[in-house]
């Protein structure tokens, strides 16, 4: 066995108290009133109406509620707790509710400096028992240390109440250790970060805690909401040991995250997660067929349709995941468009390949712009003389030398043959220029226009492509140019 570097000190915060079971109320109330006992009031921290099963847990206690209805950014979070700050001197922070709630909870407590309480109403997130902040920011998804929480009390009775969407999103959530824990492996053997055995493997016990607990987690039965509920605890104590969020969050999480920026709302984190598993697993030559199957068995989504997302959501997803955060994983090196579209395909996420205008319009406003940061100088978007248009592309192709970049498609053409020539053309383009280092960082020097080319008995296609550029232009582009052919 590989021994990872010692570190000349490695704090580990862990839980104080855990208990997991139905009925805990009157157990949770007994230690958050014992533990509130110094003075000051409770910080509760909850949502709409999800923590009533729970609100026996302070009762008797002085609190201060804090209800969270949307889930908040991780600025938000921070100038609540400014304003908490100067209101009271408070003894606890009790979060009763979803990830959303739990999360704002830990970090009130650290900003708030006292200890917290968790009591989870669902089961869809290992952040139950972890010194980790998954919030939006101002960049994106921020993951942040935080207080572990001193307590965690995981009412059974109470998850069994939630839809079953939730468990399902947790049993995603668990399983993608099966992939963080390689990514964290690959990063290690770049020399880019320490790995720690004994977290990377506490973690990976979690998901195969699930995996053998299927049939009962599917049924929704006590036992297996048990084995799911101890699964994301240990997962949060294998974040705690290792010092940071690395045994449970790989390349699995970066398509989640980028999915949650391409397609807000539509999915929940742990069903994106699941899915991002299915795909990673099969660039880690892991099974991927047997991970699919285990989340089908349990209800949770194994493909774009079941997530509520297109299959171009899910492509661009992938095409961006490397450049969510800095974390080395297998998609650090990035995917291109083919690759991406060969990935999800190969792994049933989408069922079908894209057409060529799909194709063309993802690449036109995803590719270049989101994976690059880049913007081409022209964009032609235009239709007929398909041939004698490529003559033009071809003279500002990177390798001639020219500082001017250019990004053919047709919107029609009578001749099919054409068009996909010079689709087909396009898009070898795009993924060389991608792949060159120095096409690259000519195409972020420079500046944008968009040219509209259709010949004047083709106005609807003009109209068409012009609100296809307009479209663009608010999402990247600073400057835009329409020109007919007459």
């Amino acid at each position: 066995m590989a021994v990872s570097k010692q570190r000349a000190i490695h704090e580990v915060a862990l839980p104080e108290h855990v208990a997991i079971g139905p009925g805990l109320v009157g157990v949770a109330r007994d230690f958050i009133t014992s533990a509130s006992a110094a003075g000051g009031p409770v910080l509760l921290v909850h949502g709409k109406q999800s923590y009533l099963p729970l609100l026996g847990a302070v009762a008797g206690v002085e609190r201060v509620d804090f209800e969270i209805d949307k889930p908040p950014t991780l600025s938000e979070v921070l100038r609540q707790g400014d304003k908490l700050a100067s209101t009271a001197r408070f003894s606890l922070v009790v979060s009763i509710g979803g990830g959303s709630v739990i999360d704002s909870g830990k970090l009130l407590s650290s900003k708030l400096e006292v200890a917290s309480v968790s009591l989870p109403t669902v089961l869809s997130h290992d952040g139950i028992a972890s010194p980790r902040v998954s919030l939006f920011s101002s960049l994106g998804p921020s993951s942040i240390a935080a207080k572990i929480p001193r307590a965690v009390f995981i009412d059974l009775r109470v998850a069994s109440l939630s839809p079953h969407k939730y468990v399902a999103a947790g049993f995603g959530d668990t399983i993608a250790k099966k992939t963080a824990v390689r990514d964290w492996k690959l990063a290690s053997e770049k020399g880019l970060e320490e790995y720690g055995d004994y977290s990377a493997a506490l973690a990976e016990l979690s998901a195969d805690h699930v995996l053998s607990a299927c049939d009962a987690i599917a049924q929704g039965t006590e036992g297996g909401l048990r084995v799911l509920a101890e699964a994301l605890v240990s997962s949060g104590i294998a974040m705690a040991i290792a010092g940071s969020s690395r045994p449970a969050s790989g390349s699995e999480h970066q398509f989640a995250h980028a999915l949650q920026l391409i397609a807000p709302g539509k999915a929940l984190h742990g069903e994106a997660c699941g899915v991002g598993t299915i795909m990673m697993s099969k660039l880690h030559g892991l099974d991927w067929e047997e991970i699919r199957y285990s989340l089908h068995l349990v209800g949770a989504p194994v493909s774009a349709k079941e997530l509520g997302v297109s299959d171009m959501d899910v492509i661009r997803s992938l095409l961006i995941a490397n450049k969510v955060n800095n974390r080395y994983t297998i998609l650090s090196n990035g995917l291109s468009f083919d690759e991406a579209e060969r990935l999800a395909r190969s792994t049933k996420v989408i069922q079908r390949q894209l057409n060529q205008w799909i194709r063309a319009r993802l690449l036109l406003a995803i590719c270049l712009p989101a994976a690059t940061n880049a913007k081409p100088k022209t964009v032609v978007i235009g239709s007929g003389a398909a041939i004698k248009t490529i003559p033009m592309a071809i003279s500002f192709f990177p390798s001639s030398g020219s500082d001017g970049l250019v990004f053919c498609t047709l919107l029609s053409s009578e001749r099919q043959e054409a068009r996909f020539s010079l689709l087909g053309f396009a898009m070898k383009w795009f993924n060389e220029a991608l792949k060159d280092a120095h096409s690259s960082e000519e195409l972020r020097r420079s500046n944008c226009s968009i040219l509209v080319k259709a010949a004047p008995n083709r106005s609807a296609l003009f109209s068409s492509a012009s609100s296809l550029a307009m479209s663009i232009q608010k999402r990247f582009i600073p400057s835009i140019h329409f020109f007919r052919r007459n």
